[in-house]
Formats: C-alpha cells, sequence, structure tokens
C-alpha cells in the first residue's frame, strides 16, 4: 500500500469532457472578478486544465518505467502516470521497458525474442499486468500505455495489449499510445473503447497540421501527443475542436520551460520529467 496518498479522484479530462480555449478563457476571466469583487485570493493557475502524466514514473527521481517511480508519482497525485511496455511472445506478456533490449546483474536480453525466464532472470523488469493489479488495488488506475512495438510481434501485441488491460478492468481509465501508426491500428482494429493516442516525435513550430489533425480523427483516434515545440496554441485549438484530446512531451527531458509552454498553450496532457515543477505552475 502506497502510505501519504490521499483519496484519490479519476481526473476529468478525456476526451468527452473537454473544454474548450474559449471556455477556459471564460473560465480564467470569470476566476479573476471573483477574487477582485470578493477580495479574495484565488489559487494559481486556478482555470487551467492542463493534466500531469508522470513521464515513465517520476523520472526525475527513481529509474524510469520502476515501480518505484511510478508510486512516487502516485505519491505526488500524478493525473496520469506514462509506462512504456515491449511484448514477450515467449510470456505472452508485457515487460515495463523503453527498449528491446535489457541488461542486469545476470545479464542481457532481447524481450521481443528471449524466453520468458531470461528476461526475468537477467533483467527483472516489472509486468503489465501485475502493475496494473497492484496500482488499482491502491485506488489508482489511470495510465497511459505505450506500445513499444516491435515489427516481429506488432500484430500479436496490439491485441494482446488490449486483452491485458481490458482483464484488468481498467479499460475505461486506461489511454494506449504508440509512435507507430501499424501498432496503434492493429490496437483500433480489435474494437477496443480503450482511447487511443497518436504520437509523433515532431520538434518546431507548426509541424502539427491541421490535415493531419483532421487524418487522426478520420483515424478514430482520441487524442494526438506531439513535442511541445511543434504545438502552437492556435493548432491545440483546433485539436481540442475537433474533439481531440491534446497532449505534448519533449524528446529528451521535458523540463521546466517545457512546463510552462504547456500551460500557457493549453495543452489537456503534459508528460513532464519535472512533476514537483510542474503542479507548483499548475498551483498545486
Amino acid at each position: 500500500m502506497v502510505r501519504g496518498r490521499p483519496a484519490w479522484v479519476a481526473p476529468p479530462c478525456r476526451k468527452d469532457a473537454q473544454m474548450t480555449r474559449s471556455a477556459r478563457t471564460l473560465g480564467t476571466t470569470l476566476a479573476a472578478t471573483a477574487t477582485l469583487l470578493l477580495g479574495i485570493a484565488g489559487p494559481a493557475n486556478a482555470a487551467d486544465t492542463t493534466e500531469s502524466v508522470a513521464h515513465r514514473g517520476d523520472r526525475q527521481y527513481h529509474a524510469e518505467n520502476s515501480v518505484a517511480g511510478i508510486a512516487s508519482a502516485v505519491v505526488k497525485d500524478a493525473d496520469w502516470i506514462e509506462i512504456d511496455v515491449r511484448y514477450n511472445p515467449s510470456g505472452d506478456t508485457f515487460f515495463l521497458a523503453h527498449d528491446n533490449s535489457c541488461s542486469g546483474p545476470g545479464g542481457s536480453a532481447t524481450i521481443s525474442s528471449a524466453a520468458y525466464a531470461t528476461v526475468v532472470d537477467r533483467c527483472a523488469l516489472p509486468e503489465l499486468d501485475d502493475v496494473l493489479a497492484d496500482f488499482d488495488a491502491q485506488g489508482y488506475r489511470s495510465f497511459v500505455v505505450e506500445l513499444k512495438d516491435h515489427s516481429s510481434t506488432r500484430a500479436a501485441a496490439s491485441s494482446r495489449l488490449v486483452e491485458t488491460i481490458e482483464d484488468a478492468g481498467v479499460a475505461d481509465d486506461v489511454w494506449i499510445s504508440s509512435l507507430t501508426d501499424a501498432a496503434l491500428a492493429g490496437v483500433r482494429d480489435t474494437g477496443t473503447d480503450i482511447d487511443l493516442m497518436r504520437v509523433r516525435n515532431w520538434t518546431g513550430p507548426f509541424n502539427v497540421s491541421q490535415s493531419y489533425i483532421n487524418e487522426t480523427v478520420a483515424l478514430g483516434y482520441d487524442g494526438i501527443n506531439v513535442n511541445v515545440s511543434a504545438w502552437t496554441q492556435a493548432r491545440v485549438d483546433y485539436a481540442e475542436d475537433a474533439g481531440l484530446t491534446t497532449v505534448g512531451w519533449t524528446a529528451g527531458c521535458a523540463c521546466t520551460g517545457d512546463n510552462t509552454t504547456a500551460i500557457e498553450i493549453g495543452l489537456d496532457l503534459f508528460m513532464t520529467d519535472r512533476l514537483d515543477d510542474l503542479h507548483t505552475k499548475l498551483g498545486r
């Protein structure tokens, strides 16, 4: 049991509960007006709807994709926790790992092709079904599960990931994301109701085009996740008006400056490597 954590409430931001920029602006105006009229100090960024996503757990203080990092992010009340998973056909299971190769005191292994026992013995990685079950028992269910697919296991991994999440009973509270359109399409084609997040590693302004946003909607996805430097407020507004949840991250380190930018342009979710700083800026 994670200690010191207050009662957790499921975060409100889903594709059917988004606020447009005009609504956020109105909320900011009303909050400021109330403060002036009542002579009280409102909380910082009271009208902000940006939600925190702990990128690979509380990565600033713990190993990425580790149980300790996830537990730390839960204690800090992250709205979401992003974890990377790799499929191991031998064990028909997913290990929490960003890379396909892993190593530990016992040696190294290739997750997509090694025997299950070899990965367990050599790498000692958490398994997704255990993580979902253990944290669900503690009252936390809001994960962004990024499928780091390998071409040799893609078809099996896409359908098995849906089964794993649905069997855990957390399908209504979890996102599945992927940098690979083929992998995400495989998940979509199972007919799952799990929310799906399309990811791109673009950098620089104006890379999130209206045509790409329209294509994402047409493909049946629920969210779009791009490097924060590739978003503009106008594109954020356009995507949200199209019914998408807008998400940002940063290759390398989503640090303090990126946290500020994500809030300023009104992203719905931001995957941060500096969770404490983002929460401070959100007035928590």
